[in-house]
């Protein structure tokens, strides 16, 4: 830019798209319903398998990752002894793969159930084999992705100041930080007494409403 500044920038755009199943019908997710409050979307959400789903995907993709960078670094009386080097960037981070595995085990075509104070047994099927007749699921677990989920990503961002003391002794002083933005957690929304609580049902078996990634 001049004799004392120098500057560099550039942009870099990653699409990371959505993870999936080759056998879509295989996942399902959790898509919430209307309602003004996250639990009510919960309660008037369902379950839909890949191909069944509102834009036939697990979730919503996101395009507008865009990741530029730019640095610079200013000869403060132009002598070469006395710098400030700074720079400011953005890079984004796609969804792990576990998070996929997780939808694969979602209901219609898998089910995660607890036992609790069950007997031993030798059946492969444990307590739900029988020798004829059907035998009914207690209640399965639910990992649902945010239909919406944002990809996480990071600004990062540096200041310095650098000076030459001798002509082997530079003493720097500086800064340099990061800030995550929509990372990605597990909020459990379904606990047990939710229903009561948001929704004003009455207290006599608590029911709970789903658990899932978010950002």
């Amino acid at each position: 830019m001049t004799p004392k500044l120098v500057v560099n920038y550039g942009v870099r755009y990653d699409h990371l798209g959505v993870l999936f199943e080759n056998h879509p019908s295989l996942q399902a997710n959790f898509f919430p319903g209307p309602g003004s409050s996250i639990p009510a979307q919960i309660r008037s959400g369902q379950v839909l398998t890949t191909p069944n789903s509102p834009n036939g995907r697990p979730w919503n993709p996101q395009y507008g990752t865009v990741s530029p960078r730019v640095g610079f670094a200013h000869d403060i009386k132009g002598d070469g002894k006395t710098s400030i080097p700074g720079g400011f960037g953005i890079s984004y981070e796609r969804n792990f793969g576990n998070v996929t595995f997780n939808i694969v085990q979602n209901p219609p075509n898998y089910a995660v159930i607890t036992l609790n104070n069950t007997a031993v047994t030798s059946s492969n099927l444990g307590p739900l084999g029988g020798a004829s007749g059907t035998v009914s699921l207690p209640p399965t677990s639910l990992r649902a992705v945010d239909p919406n989920i944002r990809v996480a990503s990071t600004q990062f961002y540096s200041l310095t100041m650098e000076h030459q003391l001798a002509n082997s002794v530079v003493a720097p002083i500086g800064y340099v930080g990061s800030r995550g933005i929509h990372l990605y957690d597990i909020k459990n929304y379904n606990q047990q007494g939710a229903g009561n609580v948001y929704l004003g049902d009455p207290i006599v078996a608590p029911t709970p409403l789903s658990n899932g990634y978010s950002s």
